[in-house]
């Protein structure tokens, strides 16, 4: 164990000074932050940020925070399980995480910072050090699936006990995880101040259980407190609209629908096999025997007259009985003095069966609720992918889906930059005020599908030079040669002065010839 509490004090060091830095330089407000974490938050006095009656009122408040979020991730892995559900989201990934053998599936940019280039070349190094740790040309996809469904996820940064860089980033169930946000306030003349806030995570072993614990036990002695520092949180970025604003999920607005749709197609299946056979009904001519004569006189008759097939699915034979009978197949009524006698009739099977009108419309309401566009909707007549002419032909939701691709990835940045930052400071690369500065201008690339990209970026070319050529007669005249390098070549000022020097270069040893024109 002392590892694991030499692990706790180097973490709980760092959370102590940037929690005293906080209150050293408050920020005061008369409105607490807002927060789109998911935490569990407390209002406590800064003069007594400890004070029990606090955390006795926020037991009960945690205790229904935590049950709500092991409700709804459940129900996330529930239904992601059902297999339309889980070939959409496989589609997000596909187009999140593009994996190729040639390319990796994110790379770094730091183009825009103010970083030397030798100490890029060093924070380049730590990051694919990260994506070693995380094993990302493997698991990349997984991860991110992983973060999808659960709408959150939290990496333990796992520490050298001496030089204190990572040597492990392991994946927690969110089950057992809960971030606290400590809002520290001040009265000030009868009106609270807001000076700041300490944030800390609690891990609870056997929270993934189904058994229910008090609320006592959730922030009890059997929970670990962890600082914030040595955690990597990572949600989706959507609260609801509760007081609590618990985190939900991209697949949230996907459950009802969900539902609908299981439902439906269970009952379509009931209604099938109950329509699908016709029965026949058998009237049977009791006379006036009593009641219960007459219905063993039925009995007798069905006995006699069962000859059933039934087909043996896990030996493939067909096979006679007559140990039972399914009503399901014929139908006896027994039919009184003055009646027609005994008869024999069909009951004739559904007519509606092959209708299933409702089942594609919740089918392509749940695409739609899953944000895919309609053409990737599963149809029967499909049409193959096209691309050249028709890539500048995107309609609108294939324009939103590429969007809200962009979005997921923004948010799933931090699973690397978080690690990233870790390591580069540990390791005295950078300072952590250089990283804060140069934060906003790191990047995430995430590659993309190269035969898509290289169709539209070819396409695009080639409308260019088609501009071109109707701009060249109106060059000298109503254009001048610099507007439509920058307008309709959409060169920059380096990418011109380097073009003009390469014809002149090529001018001068005879490769190419000028026109009356200067071209």
């Amino acid at each position: 164990m002392a590892g694991l509490y030499d692990w706790l004090h180097f973490w709980q060091k760092n959370a102590e000074k940037d929690t005293k830095l906080r209150l050293k330089n408050p920020k005061t407000s008369f409105a607490p932050p807002e927060d789109y974490s998911g935490a569990a938050n407390i209002i406590v006095d800064a003069d007594s940020p400890h004070g029990t009656a606090s955390y006795a009122r926020y037991a009960d408040d945690y205790g229904l925070s935590i049950e709500s979020t092991k409700h709804l991730i459940n129900t996330y892995r529930s239904i992601a399980e059902y297999h339309e559900v889980d070939d959409a989201i496989q589609q997000i990934v596909d187009e999140s995480i593009v994996e190729e053998d040639n390319k990796s599936a994110v790379t770094l940019d730091l183009e825009y910072t103010n970083f030397s280039e030798s100490i890029k070349e060093k924070i380049q190094d730590e990051f694919d050090y990260i994506l070693k740790l995380y094993n990302f040309r493997n698991f990349g996809s997984y991860l991110f699936k992983k973060w999808y469904i659960d709408s959150r996820m939290y990496i333990h940064k796992i520490i050298d006990s001496r030089s204190k860089e990572l040597t492990e980033l392991r994946v927690i169930d969110p089950i057992n995880m809960q971030l606290f946000r400590e809002i520290l306030k001040k009265d000030e003349g009868g009106n609270s101040i807001f000076l700041g806030y300490n944030e800390f995570y609690k891990y609870t072993p056997g929270a993934d259980s189904d058994s229910n614990y008090s609320h006592g036990t959730m922030i009890g002695s059997q929970s670990l407190q962890l600082p914030k520092e040595s955690i990597t949180y990572v949600p989706s970025g959507i609260v609801d609209g509760t007081p609590q604003k618990h985190v939900i999920g991209y697949l949230h607005r996907a459950i009802k629908v969900t539902n609908q749709l299981k439902m439906l197609e269970d009952a379509l299946v009931i209604y099938r096999l109950a329509r699908a056979p016709e029965r026949r009904v058998f009237y049977v001519d009791v006379g006036g025997l009593p009641n219960s004569k007459a219905k063993q006189y039925v009995n007798d008759i069905m006995a006699n007259m069962k000859n059933r097939i039934v087909y043996d699915s896990s030996s493939g034979k067909v096979k006679n009985t007559t140990a039972a009978m399914s009503m399901m197949e014929d139908i006896y009524l027994p039919r009184r003095d003055g009646s027609k006698g005994t008869e024999v009739t069909t009951l004739p099977s559904g007519q509606n069966l092959g209708e299933i009108e409702d089942i594609e419309y919740f089918n392509r309401k749940l695409y739609k609720a899953m944000r895919l566009p309609k053409s990737r909707v599963a149809q029967d007549n499909s049409s193959p992918v096209m691309f050249g002419n028709n890539i500048t032909e995107m309609d609108r939701d294939e324009l939103n889906f590429t969007k809200f691709i962009r979005r997921l990835q923004v948010k799933f940045e931090p699973v690397l930059l978080d690690p990233l930052q870790h390591q580069v400071i540990v390791k005295k690369i950078i300072t952590k005020a250089e990283w804060k500065i140069n934060r906003e201008y790191i990047k995430i690339k995430f590659n993309k599908d190269s035969y898509v990209e290289e169709s539209k970026r070819l396409e695009s070319f080639q409308n260019k030079l088609s501009l071109l050529r109707d701009a060249d007669e109106y060059c000298g005249s109503y254009f001048s040669k610099e507007y439509i390098y920058m307008n309709i070549l959409e060169m920059t000022e380096e990418e011109i002065a380097h073009e003009r020097n390469q014809i002149k270069s090529e001018i001068a040893d005879g490769d190419i010839k000028i026109d009356d024109d200067g071209f």
